[in-house]
């Protein structure tokens, strides 16, 4: 038979014009039917199933570690490495994907346990891969951002783990050209790094000392439609004496991404002359082969 029972309903009203209320109180009646056919668990139920789904948390397999290249430059190769723990677990296949596309699965019980999926972004050499790792080359500046590592099981179980670590591509690099100057000559030199994400700090050193804070301008970030930054920056200075070194100044462009990517590129100013004239006395002269004296007649 269903329950009567009586509950209190406490009601707050406001006014209009008031800043306070009132309560009401109503008392009311309800039918309560009881239901029989789902109880509740009880307290050591619940922990039994929790203490289950612990077990297989711990005994499932896991990945350990996801190792991609700080920063890669484009054009260039590295390596993506996957590691996991089976645990109780049998490994089926591990999968590496570019973002959303997938490029690599190794699956050990298969014919050809090797399959690549071509990608616009980056190559894949099938003779440096194997298992978790997997040799990219050619990667272009696409190519940048979350590379996902994806290890399953085999059955009964067939869990999956994943995780996934974040590829710098670092872009064109436009260095210093060196040049022949005269002692207080003016120089102007500009040094940038193409297409980067993210964007490079640039800095300059002479000598192997920083550049003083006055010859430098501001470094000028232009971002481009496909989210990369071309970064530059200009630096102005006299060449003078006291920063020469046997006749040369050496000059440094550094780009660096902190603890991800340092690219140098270093060029020598110099002041000497490309080649040295030698003078020679008349006895030295008389001394030359013949077809290098001068052999003009006396007049």
């Amino acid at each position: 038979m269903p329950q009567r029972t009586h509950y209190t309903e406490l009601v707050l009203h406001f006014g209009k014009s008031q800043n306070y209320g009132r309560i009401q109180r109503r008392n009311r009646s309800v039918t309560i039917h009881k239901v029989y056919n789902h109880p509740h668990p009880t307290p050591s139920a619940s922990l039994s199933n929790f203490a289950k789904y612990l077990y297989n948390v711990a005994t499932s397999i896991r990945i350990t570690r996801v190792d991609v290249p700080p920063a890669i430059e484009v054009g260039s190769q590295g390596d993506l490495d996957c590691a996991w723990d089976e645990g109780q677990d049998q490994m089926y296949s591990v999968k590496w994907y570019q973002g959303a596309n997938e490029f690599y699965r190794y699956t050990p019980a298969a014919k050809d346990p090797i399959q690549i999926f071509d990608l616009v972004s980056l190559d894949v050499d099938r003779q440096k891969s194997w298992g978790g790792t997997v040799r990219i080359a050619n990667v272009t500046l696409a190519a940048g951002g979350l590379f996902h590592c994806e290890v399953s099981a085999d059955g009964p179980t067939f869990h999956t783990a994943s995780d996934y670590a974040t590829l710098n591509v670092v872009g064109e690099w436009a260095g210093l050209v060196g040049s022949s100057y005269l002692a207080r000559d003016w120089v102007d030199l500009t040094c940038t790094s193409k297409r980067s994400k993210p964007a490079p700090k640039v800095s300059f050193r002479i000598n192997a000392e920083v550049a003083a804070p006055e010859w430098l301008e501001p470094q000028v970030d232009t971002v481009d439609s496909a989210g990369l930054t071309t970064s530059s920056r200009r630096l102005r200075f006299y060449l003078l004496p006291e920063l020469l070194q046997d006749g040369d100044a050496r000059l440094q462009c550094i780009a660096e991404i902190p603890q991800i990517y340092r690219q140098v590129t270093e060029d020598l100013l110099s002041t000497r002359p490309p080649y040295q004239a030698s003078v020679l006395d008349a006895s030295a002269a008389s001394a030359l082969p013949p077809h290098l004296t001068d052999n003009t007649p006396n007049r």
